[in-house]
């Protein structure tokens, strides 16, 4: 399931775009007056301006192609950037997702991951590169009631659930793309933040032009190719 697009609320938005753009290296692909859009490998990540008063905050993940996760972590500690560590690690393994991932966040608070996918094919030993950024894999959609909205996504998108679900963390998709429900209160992995509903937008490559809202959320997947 790939990602051609995202969008996500912002309440700053002019400090978000000197991170992506200056720490994280990321190209700014076009901005306006309430929202700027970066490139993330194949996907466009939009930022938009939230509500007055407003903090929300996401998960999201890149895909990225470097085996040298260290390297990653070196390469954020130079811009100045804190990974999350486990038991003095930075650098979380996952055998049930054969993967390795590094955990950080944005100046909003977006809990922002970095994962290499061992099953995908070209993975490099290259030290990280803002150019190893492959695309973003994985939004995060915290939900009262899990199943009833992996229930929804798994019929009108006909997409599986990847591995293995709960009622309180099910991932929809594969490793190209995952929708990462989690029930509303649940810690999000990486941080002491806890999930919350906020606005999402994902624009999703497939054929079929369509829009569709999940349940009552103010979550909404386009489906469809994205123009350049």
């Amino acid at each position: 399931m790939k990602m051609a697009g995202v969008t996500l609320l912002a309440s700053d938005l002019t400090i978000l775009k000197r991170f992506y753009r200056d720490r994280l290296e990321l190209p700014v692909l076009s901005e306006e007056e309430h929202a700027f859009t970066i490139t993330a490998g194949a996907t466009k990540l939009t930022f938009s301006q939230a509500e007055a008063g407003a903090q929300p905050y996401y998960h999201f993940a890149f895909n990225v192609s470097t085996s040298r996760m260290d390297s990653a972590v070196r390469w954020l500690g130079a811009q100045g950037i804190e990974v999350f560590t486990e038991e003095g690690s930075a650098v979380v393994h996952s055998e049930r997702w054969n993967s390795d991932q590094v955990y950080f966040h944005d100046p909003a608070g977006n809990i922002v991951e970095l994962i290499v996918r061992h099953t995908l094919p070209g993975e490099t030993e290259e030290d990280y590169h803002p150019r190893h950024v492959l695309n973003v894999s994985e939004v995060g959609l915290p939900a009262d009631d899990v199943p009833e909205l992996a229930g929804l996504l798994t019929g009108r998108l006909e997409e599986g659930v990847y591995l293995s679900g709960t009622d309180t963390f099910t991932p929809i998709g594969d490793e190209e793309g995952l929708l990462i429900l989690v029930r509303t209160g649940r810690i999000w992995f990486g941080s002491d933040r806890q999930a919350a509903v906020y606005p999402v937008r994902i624009e999703l490559e497939r054929e079929g032009m369509a829009e569709l809202q999940l349940l009552s959320y103010p979550y909404y997947l386009r489906t469809g190719t994205v123009n350049s």
